[in-house]
Order: C-alpha cells, then sequence, then structure tokens
C-alpha cells in the first residue's frame, strides 16, 4: 500500500508539474501595430468642441434651437477630424457650416506640408464633381499663420503650426458675409487651440 501511496503522489506532482508548463506562445507578447494615420488622427482636437449652438445661432442669424451639431467623418489618406453644424430655415435647405482639422499625414518625411498644403490650395486649386477638369484657385486671407479662401467652393483653409483648419460654409450666398463667417469661426478655432 504503500508504493501505491508512492505512485499516487507521483502522479499528482508529474500532473501539476505539467500542467503548469507555459505555453511559450502566451507567454511572449507582441506590440500591437499602430497605424500612423490612426495615432495621428487621435491626436487632433475634436472640433465639435470648438463651437456651439449659440456660437454658430450669432455668426450665420439663425435661432439656436435651430440648429443641431453632428460628428462627421474623417479622412482615409489624411489624419482628420469633422464636425457639421447644420440650421433650418436658412437660404438652402441642407444649410450648414463644416468645421474640419487636418493632420500632416507624413510628418517625418515632410515636416512643412501644413503649409505647402495652403500654398498648393491658392497655386493649383480644387476640383470639384460637378467640374473635375477645372481647378477653382484660393485667394490669400489673412487669417492665422496662413490662409485662403474661395466663395464658389464656400470653404476657407487656415494654418496654425502643422494643423490645417477647414471652414467650409453652404447656405450663404453672399461673399461678404462668407468672410464674416470665415473670421469668426477661425477666431473663435483660434482661440480654443
Amino acid at each position: 500500500m504503500r508504493s501505491t501511496f508512492k505512485i499516487f503522489i507521483f502522479f499528482c506532482i508529474s500532473l501539476l508539474v505539467f500542467s503548469c508548463k507555459t505555453d511559450p506562445k502566451t507567454n511572449t507578447e507582441e506590440a500591437p501595430v499602430v497605424d500612423p494615420l490612426t495615432q495621428q488622427k487621435a491626436a487632433l482636437e475634436n472640433p465639435c468642441n470648438f463651437m456651439d449652438e449659440a456660437f454658430v445661432s450669432s455668426v450665420v442669424d439663425i435661432p439656436a434651437q435651430d440648429v443641431s451639431i453632428k460628428s462627421g467623418g474623417d479622412g482615409s489618406t489624411v489624419p482628420a477630424k469633422s464636425c457639421f453644424f447644420k440650421w433650418q430655415g436658412g437660404e438652402v435647405a441642407n444649410a450648414g457650416l463644416m468645421v474640419q482639422v487636418l493632420g500632416n499625414p507624413i510628418p517625418d518625411e515632410f515636416p512643412n506640408w501644413a503649409f505647402f498644403f495652403i500654398d498648393n490650395k491658392k497655386a493649383r486649386g480644387e476640383m470639384t464633381m460637378e467640374e473635375p477638369d477645372v481647378p477653382h484657385k484660393f485667394t490669400t486671407i489673412d487669417i492665422a499663420e496662413q490662409a485662403c479662401y474661395n466663395h464658389k467652393l464656400g470653404k476657407c483653409y487656415f494654418r496654425k503650426g502643422d494643423k490645417v483648419y477647414l471652414i467650409a460654409v453652404n447656405g450663404i450666398s453672399d461673399d461678404g458675409r462668407k468672410i464674416e463667417v470665415y473670421r469668426k469661426v477661425s477666431d473663435k478655432i483660434l482661440s480654443m487651440i
């Protein structure tokens, strides 16, 4: 009986030793692969935090209760975050304002990306789906470190450091009012960053 007890103890100890053996695959942790664009996008400000309904209301002369705020999509080739400020009762049914923050997609290779982004809008313009062969060039405006706008497209880009900010307006036809919107909104953004 004593030999049976020794065999039983040996069996239990062996079972414990073999069951505690670690699998080398689970013991080594691999560092997660993080996409650089995803990392850069995460570091960008949320443009929905720049303005509230009351501010948009004061800029576009629409009652605050008619303004809604909705977070937007992001770029697939450029790290970006967007926010839409829409309102009812404007000149058109789909009136609104979009604010977008764009980050440098290749900071190690092209550190002056933001400068050249704005410069390129002025020199080469931007194509639209309606007119894919017509470049719509942008005009210089004195906002932040560097800026440009195009009334037909209802867009204004400005640069602060290594980021580009876009203000896009739909539903305001008067070019003078668009400039006012670009200035007021950019002032608000610059005060928040």
